[in-house]
């Protein structure tokens, strides 16, 4: 499982992305995603969710979306990943392992690389953290052979540096 911030709002699990629905629940994942493991008040997901006006039943709207994505998690094992959409008070915790969030592996490969003395320490010892939960993928040759590689998945992660860039395990 990976939550994207990266690009367009997302959710990938093992069965593919996740029809997220509407551009306001999509918001709404990314307000929380935003600030995983910790509360965030619906007080704030309104001003996130509406920049003017919020409408006389906006908490009843954020509600709604938050049942809908709880219902979109369910079967995808999310318990299972620790991932679980939570209330509190009158707030709510995305409570997840930040490393199922892209934003949050880059940041830690970006924090890696200022500490690497050459560019290529940096690239082999960040290149697991590249490819996320799922890190025993190889590198495909191709974007043929990428599409096999996620309808079906590999056995070996990625295992060192060449001077033309990382090469597949062998």
């Amino acid at each position: 499982m990976e939550f994207r911030l990266l690009g367009a709002v997302s959710v990938a699990t093992e069965a593919g992305d996740l029809t997220l629905g509407p551009a306001k629940r999509r918001s709404l994942l990314a307000a929380l995603l935003l600030r995983p493991n910790r509360p965030v008040s619906v007080d704030q997901l309104t001003a996130t969710l509406w920049d003017d006006e919020p409408p006389p039943r906006a908490r009843s709207v954020i509600q709604g979306h938050v049942s809908r994505l709880r219902v979109l998690l369910a079967p995808t094992d999310a318990e299972m990943f620790g991932v679980e959409l939570v209330n509190q008070g009158t707030a709510y915790i995305l409570r997840m392992p930040e490393t199922l969030l892209d934003a949050h592996r880059f940041e830690e490969l970006v924090t890696l690389a200022r500490s690497q003395r050459a560019p290529a320490d940096a690239v082999s010892g960040g290149a697991v953290a590249v490819a996320g939960p799922r890190a025993d993928r190889r590198v495909p040759k191709s974007p043929a052979a990428g599409r096999r590689a996620r309808a079906g998945g590999t056995a070996a992660g990625l295992r060192g540096v060449t001077g033309r860039g990382l090469r597949p395990a062998g």
